[in-house]
């Protein structure tokens, strides 16, 4: 077992004695069951969907069995695929070009008949919004909002009750009550990875060329997390997942897993010992469990003990 830890932020806080110990680091997939990127952790722990390098395709692995299943062949459908609040379904967008122009859909994949429906279709910029654990909560179709009825199985215009957030170029949306408001926190900036905190108080997103930041939802920054891409929330709102990767200006050179502890300002590499380019983390269900994918696309699985 092994625990590093570094300075982060400067920070005016009392640091609190924890430490973080990679208790295991195993694989998931094989490389010859195939290449496998940007992998999601269902909600109630039962399996893992997975992609393609390029985003094609959808795969699902039945953690109890190990089998894989492949769910679709769709371009595009490895983009931020996300799990109903039960993990029952899971929703993908499809991309088809017409006359040279990009178009959506938005399909479900019932996971226990393994039955795909389409939501919408033709969906010129569709933006699938999701909550910091990797479920749907609604979607954007033009400029019209409509979120998951989950309970009926159906979708339906709404005024919600829940916040959603992405990221428009060079704004971050906040769909709040039913209401869209713009904010541009850094100011002339391009935007991506936008997510709120699990207590809907605080937005966590990378500015292009400026880091990742933590601000209110007003836009006010809070914290500057430094070079951290592909930024996720942890579920008590505590911890910061993140790559941090380096490239030639061709391809990837580098890339290690970490957390950072946001009161504290201390973070961890978690993968310093693994002899491979790690990338795209995702949390598992709760605190203690990581997953990520290498530059071969090998699935891989981390567990964690805070001290």
């Amino acid at each position: 077992m092994r625990k590093v830890a570094f300075l982060l932020f400067l920070l005016p806080y009392i640091l609190i004695a924890q430490n973080v110990v990679v208790v295991e680091d195993k694989p998931v997939t094989d490389l010859k069951e195939g290449a496998f990127y940007f992998p999601v952790a269902c909600p109630d722990g039962s399996g893992i969907i997975f992609s393609s390098v390029n985003g094609t395709g959808l795969w699902f692995k039945n953690i109890s069995t190990g089998k894989i299943t492949k769910i679709t062949n769709a371009a595009g459908a490895g983009f931020e695929p996300v799990f109903n609040s039960n993990g029952s379904a899971i929703y993908f967008r499809e991309n088809k070009f017409l006359n040279g122009k990009m178009s959506s859909s938005l399909k479900t994949y019932q996971v226990s008949s393994r039955k795909i429906n389409v939501v919408a279709d033709g969906i010129r910029d569709l933006k699938i919004c999701k909550s910091f654990d990797e479920k749907v909560n609604s979607y954007i179709k033009g400029n019209e909002y409509v979120q998951l009825n989950q309970d009926m199985g159906a979708l339906k215009k709404t005024t919600a009750q829940e916040i959603s957030v992405y990221a428009d170029n060079t704004k971050i949306v906040l769909i709040e009550n039913g209401i869209k408001r713009s904010i541009d926190p850094i100011g002339n900036s391009n935007y991506i990875w936008t997510s709120i905190s699990p207590d809907n108080t605080k937005l966590l997103f990378t500015c292009l060329g400026k880091g990742t930041f933590i601000s209110t939802l007003d836009g006010k920054i809070i914290k500057q997390v430094g070079y951290a891409n592909y930024p996720a929330w942890s579920a008590d709102g505590n911890w910061v997942l993140f790559m941090k990767d380096i490239d030639d200006g061709v391809k990837l050179i580098s890339s290690d897993i970490f957390i950072a502890n946001i009161n504290t300002g201390k973070y961890y590499n978690l993968t310093q010992q693994q002899n491979n380019i790690s990338i795209y983390p995702k949390w598992g269900t709760n605190n203690t469990t990581i997953f990520y994918n290498t530059d071969e696309g090998q699935i891989r699985k981390i567990t964690l003990k805070y001290e």
